[in-house]
């Protein structure tokens, strides 16, 4: 079982996204940016993460690439946290 909870993942990544309604389930290949997730909701995001699932991104993942989708958030958060990153 992952560390990584997928309803508190969820939680945290939904207060960032200004464009989704609250009753429509997150599409985990979308697009963030289309779905309201600026710079500026990116880096809370961040730090949310961190503090949620104790776990530090190395510097090298705080790219646009790592916050593409959640579905590539996700991951990455789970192999921070699995220690694999």
């Amino acid at each position: 079982m992952s560390p990584v909870s997928k309803e508190a993942f969820e939680r945290l990544l939904r207060s960032r996204l200004k464009y989704l309604d609250d009753d429509t389930e997150i599409d985990y290949d979308a697009e963030l940016r289309t779905l309201g997730l600026d710079s500026m909701a990116a880096l809370d995001l961040l730090f949310e993460l961190e503090d949620e699932f104790g776990v530090v991104f190395p510097e090298a993942l705080l790219v646009d690439e790592t916050f593409s989708t959640a579905a590539r958030l996700y991951s990455t958060v789970e192999s921070i946290a699995a220690g694999t990153r």
